[in-house]
């Protein structure tokens, strides 16, 4: 892990601080993507708002103006992203989109506690 690796989480961090998902039981989470020391995309897991509830990582993909840059980019999350197995789509779980856009690395900063997903994200 360099320095821009540990900035890059750090940001990751500060983005989930700031979340305010719809219900206590949804988790925090920030994730940050970067080429090099430029961020390029980023995301948090809701506002509050009802409707608001995309996942992180899905959140910080979307917002990546080209994304045929994602390839070369890294992905900075601060929780294990989910699987196909806890999703009611499973097409649309954050590890399949994350292998979909072929990152080049993926830096993930806690385990997921949920049981279905703890360690099948990695």
């Amino acid at each position: 892990m360099n320095y821009n690796d540990k900035k890059h989480m750090a940001s990751a961090i500060a983005l989930a601080k700031k979340c305010a998902p719809i219900a206590d039981r949804i988790p925090k989470v920030g994730a940050v993507i970067a080429l090099g020391g430029k961020i390029i995309g980023r995301g948090g897991r809701g506002t509050g708002k009802t409707g608001d509830d995309d996942h992180t990582e899905k959140v910080a993909i979307n917002s990546v103006q080209d994304k045929t840059r994602l390839p070369q980019a890294t992905l900075y999350t601060t929780l294990e992203p989910c699987t196909k197995e806890v999703r009611s789509d499973p097409l649309d779980c954050c590890t399949e989109l994350i292998t979909q856009h072929r990152f080049k690395r993926v830096f993930i900063g806690i385990l997921d506690p949920n049981q279905g997903v703890r360690g099948k994200g990695l």
